[in-house]
């Protein structure tokens, strides 16, 4: 009974200049060593699980971050900036819920003398769409997410500032009504009556007496 087949690699090269990438350096300001670290680690997980990608599974984030001793989120964090970075596609990755990259299935190819034919033609790169999210980043649907979260914003604005204005108005008319109920002009003109009422009673029961 023959052996079955391994999809996974062993090993994957490295480029010499690999840290001066602009890529790599961005994520190295932004995140350090700990950016790097994430990231080295998503890559032996593309090469080691399929070759030239990892479907991105329950428990992915935690496990990485069990292994560089890091809480799962900041992994999170870091590998959602790899992917606004183009180190990792972020198209297939909202599509497929998979890791890869046109340099992961390069290497791939490279290294397996039939790569280009294992790699599935929905998952495959082409160097036309690598320079295109190279000189533009943010592919049409996450243009369309920016939009509706400015909107979003905008709207919640609205609504607060109503509310504020809403506050203001009722907040005022409680003043106004405070001051007409407390100092009325029809009160002053009853007490002055009432006043003169009394005085004219007093002085009759004064020339009486």
């Amino acid at each position: 009974m023959s052996r079955p087949v391994k999809k996974g690699l062993d090993y994957f090269p490295m480029d010499t200049g690999f840290v001066r990438d602009l890529k790599i350096q961005r994520l190295l300001l932004e995140f350090g060593c700990e950016g790097l670290s994430v990231f080295m680690a998503a890559l032996c997980e593309v090469y080691a699980s399929q070759g030239y990608y990892v479907a991105v599974r329950s428990g992915f984030y935690t496990d990485i971050g069990f292994m560089l001793g890091m809480d799962a989120e900041k992994v999170e964090q870091i590998i959602e900036y790899c992917l606004k970075l183009g180190l990792l596609d972020h198209t297939l990755y909202e599509q497929w819920g998979i890791f890869t990259s046109y340099g992961v299935q390069q290497r791939f190819s490279v290294i397996r003398r039939n790569g280009k034919n294992l790699i599935k033609s929905e998952y495959r790169i082409t160097r036309e769409e690598c320079f295109s999210d190279t000189e533009n980043p943010a592919p049409a649907r996450i243009k369309e997410s920016i939009k509706k979260s400015k909107e979003k914003e905008i709207k919640e604005k609205e609504i607060k500032e109503k509310e504020i204005k809403e506050k203001e108005n009722k907040t005022s008319g409680k003043i106004i009504y405070g001051k007409n109920k407390s100092n009325p002009p029809a009160s002053d003109d009853a007490r002055r009556e009432e006043l003169l009422r009394m005085a004219a009673i007093a002085t009759g029961n004064s020339c009486n007496a």
